[in-house]
């Protein structure tokens, strides 16, 4: 929690950017009920963003607001036109620290959440877009492979999500029930991948990868785009912009946003591959990647909590369109 509640503290944030705050509202995102702060200013309203330090990594908040910082300056630099305006502190950064907190300020769009296909076109051509924009990234070396990371993550989770490690099948029966009728489909499909990713031409694929970074947005989400009035696509909370795996990020997003509906799917598919057409073994990796019943694994971790429940009900309600998108997918990669 950054601890702004008044004005006079939110004001003394803002003028750093250069800004008169009139009012402020706290909104919400998918994991805090305080997120972003609206300001509202003569000039119009803006976005202060309080930036929170990623776990995973053993850096601190402020090491990792300049380096996100650094990226998006460069991809600012290279002329990437889906992150709002952003405001400069009177230092000359893109953020600013108060009591060891982080904070960076871009306008605040209005506008409206990924609705028909042209918007998941234009959702695909924004991460091909920051995909490409990746020269000069970090020296290649062996543990660079970013995919191969996160593979080798998942595995562990696939492991433990079939050895039950925790006890949910014994603790909670709703689970009890989904793992039950679901456990050897989850078990199919993650191992179908695992083979897929074998394969000679996607093995080389994950091998080259580390000499190739590129950049990623690292939480692309719906509640993280935005169609704004004038129908251009942004997406927000840059948080996690970092060197990554592009593939992870493209099957994810797929998953994430598109409902799992064919025409979203095949639009966004598109759109990516008007800016960075797709060679073959791409595809099977993504759809590979795609294929891994993520949400199961991560019900498994927390099998009593509200987040578990969620999770299987979600997966309940929508595996049907799962199948269906996961063959799309397929069809997709194959296709000569």
């Amino acid at each position: 929690m950054s601890g702004l509640h008044k004005k006079s503290q939110v004001n003394r944030i803002a003028r750093r950017f250069g800004i008169v705050s009139l009012k402020f509202k706290w909104f919400p995102s998918l994991y805090r009920r305080k997120a972003v702060i609206q300001i509202k200013t003569r000039r119009g309203h803006y976005a202060l963003k309080p930036f929170y330090r990623n776990r995973l990594f053993k850096t601190s908040a402020a090491q990792q607001m300049k380096k996100a910082a650094g990226h998006i300056q460069l991809l600012l630099n290279a002329g990437y036109i889906y992150i709002p305006k952003m405001l400069y502190a009177k230092t000359g950064k893109l953020w600013t620290l108060r009591k060891g907190q982080p904070y960076y300020v871009t306008e605040w769009v209005q506008g409206r959440t990924l609705e028909h296909s042209g918007d998941y076109a234009n959702l695909g051509r924004a991460m091909a877009a920051l995909h490409q924009s990746s020269n000069g990234g970090p020296p290649g070396s062996k543990a660079d492979s970013y995919t191969l990371k996160q593979i080798r993550l998942w595995k562990k989770q696939h492991r433990y999500f079939l050895r039950d490690k925790s006890g949910a099948v014994q603790k909670n029966a709703g689970y009890r029930r989904w793992h039950r009728q679901y456990r050897n489909d989850c078990r199919r499909l993650a191992e179908r991948s695992w083979t897929e990713m074998r394969e000679k031409g996607v093995a080389s694929l994950l091998r080259n990868e580390r000499g190739h970074p590129r950049r990623i947005h690292g939480d692309i989400t719906s509640a993280n785009v935005i169609i704004a009035d004038d129908e251009r696509l942004y997406l927000i909370d840059w948080d996690r912009v970092r060197f990554g795996s592009i593939y992870v990020e493209l099957a994810k997003t797929l998953a994430n946003t598109t409902h799992f509906n064919p025409e979203f799917i095949q639009s966004l598919l598109a759109g990516y591959e008007e800016i960075r057409p797709l060679k073959r073994t791409e595809r099977k990796l993504i759809s590979a990647l795609f294929r891994l019943p993520r949400e199961a694994w991560l019900a498994a971790r927390f099998p009593n909590g509200k987040k578990s429940d969620e999770l299987i009900e979600n997966m309940t309600n929508t595996w049907s369109e799962r199948m269906k998108a996961n063959k799309l997918l397929d069809d997709w990669a194959n296709r000569q």
